[in-house]
Parts: structure tokens; C-alpha cells; sequence
């Protein structure tokens, strides 16, 4: 379609009348038979903020904040041009060898990606080695990952200071997250934020957990796990 404005006879359903709004709301009183108005079209948030059946350009008249932007001044809405913490893009990258995913992974961080979304293969996720996992387990799912070499290969290029790092680990978050540090120690860098998602995480693993991150869930089956920091 193209962005010239339409004439009446091109117009979408230009057969029927085109409804003011005290027009639709006799329509809309008389199909609710009765029923008050305000109590049926109208609800409440749980911050408290009422909500109208139909939005129009009248409900933003009078905002201070609609002809600025965010970053700018006055900065009403915000001082940051992104409104805050920006939306991560973690593409998902399962595949099966460390070679594979760290060109996946510089392929994508250069076309928009801006975190790096581990997610580990069966084997590794159930805490087994690549040489004592169960047949068709190692690679299936996500990537093969049993040493520093490893993630070092899978990081190849990809600072941990500038990219976020997300690794779906599994029952292996505590070896995967010494790994992580100590790639980290070797390369000198510093560990903006990695997460780790952990499936039935067992309070023991919580307790040691916590040594090493800066948060932790200490209630959900799921827990998300940040670290953060320098590495000592």
C-alpha cells in the first residue's frame, strides 16, 4: 500500500458510516442491556491505573511528555535514549560443536545480536562428559562443552565485557560457571553479567552458588543466577 491517502470510495469498508464516539457508545449501551457502563467497560490495573474501552487521540492530549524523547531534555521520559535497561537479543544458538557456534555467534553479534545465549547439549545439561554420556547425547540439543579450551574456542573473538553471556547449563552450572570465571581470569577481562538457568536447583547448590554470584533465587525450581564483577 502505498502512503498516499485513500479517497472515500478506497477506503477500507467505505460502505458503512464512519461512528463518532457518542455514536458507539449508544451502541454499546444498548447491547449491554442494562448493565452499567462504567462498571463493564471500564478496568483496573494492578498499579491502580483505570482503562477505557477505546483509546483516542483525546486520552493523550494533555500528556507533558508526547513531543519528547527519551535521552533528551527535558528528559521526561528518562535520561537514557533507550528508556532504561535495553532489550537483550539472545538468539538461541544449538549447535552442536564449539566451531559451529562461535561463527554462528560472530555472525549474528555482527548483524544486531547483542548478548550471547549459550544453551549446552543433553549430555553436558545432565552433568555428563561428552566420553561417559549416553549414546546420541553429546551434541543433541545445544553444544558439546567439556573444558576451558572449549568455551574458549566457543568465545573466540566475543569479549565477555561487551556481550552479556547467557548459558542454559543445566545440572552443570557449577562447573560451567568456574569455567566461565576462569576464562575470564586468563583473558584479563571483566564479567559484565552472566546467567545460568538452572532446572531443580537443590539448596545445597544454592548455598554454594550464592560464593560466587551476586543473585540468586532461593525459592523458584528455575533459578537465574548472575555473575558479576572481576574475577579474582
Amino acid at each position: 500500500m502505498s502512503g498516499r491517502d485513500l479517497s472515500d470510495n478506497e477506503r477500507l469498508l467505505a460502505e458503512f458510516d464512519v461512528p463518532d464516539p457518542d455514536a458507539w457508545r449508544q451502541e454499546v449501551e444498548r447491547l449491554l442491556k442494562g448493565a452499567p457502563f462504567a462498571k463493564k467497560m471500564f478496568t483496573r490495573t494492578l498499579e491502580g491505573i483505570e482503562t477505557g474501552p477505546m483509546a483516542t487521540s483525546a486520552d493523550t492530549a494533555d500528556l507533558p511528555w508526547a513531543d519528547h524523547l527519551p535521552g533528551q531534555a527535558p528528559y521526561l521520559r528518562g535520561g537514557e535514549p533507550a528508556g532504561g535497561q535495553p532489550w537483550l537479543v539472545a538468539q538461541e544458538l544449538p549447535l552442536p560443536t564449539v566451531e559451529e557456534f562461535n561463527a554462528a555467534l560472530r555472525h549474528d553479534l555482527a548483524r544486531g545480536q547483542t548478548a550471547v545465549h549459550l544453551v549446552l547439549d543433553l549430555a553436558c545439561r545432565h552433568g555428563f562428559d561428552p566420553d561417559q554420556a549416553p549414546a546420541g547425547h553429546v551434541g543433541r540439543d545445544g553444544t558439546s562443552l567439556a573444558s576451558l579450551a572449549d568455551l574458549e574456542r566457543a568465545l573466540d573473538g566475543v569479549g565477555t565485557t561487551s556481550f552479556p553471556l547467557l548459558v542454559r547449563s543445566g545440572a552443570a552450572a557449577l562447573p560451567v560457571a568456574a569455567v566461565v570465571a576462569a576464562l575470564v581470569k586468563r583473558r584479563g577481562e571483566y564479567l559484565g553479567k552472566t546467567v545460568q538457568v538452572i532446572p531443580h536447583i537443590t539448596n545445597e547448590i544454592k548455598s554454594r552458588v550464592r560464593m560466587l554470584t551476586t543473585e540468586a533465587d532461593s525459592d523458584a525450581d528455575v533459578a537465574i543466577i548472575e555473575i558479576g564483577g572481576t574475577i579474582g
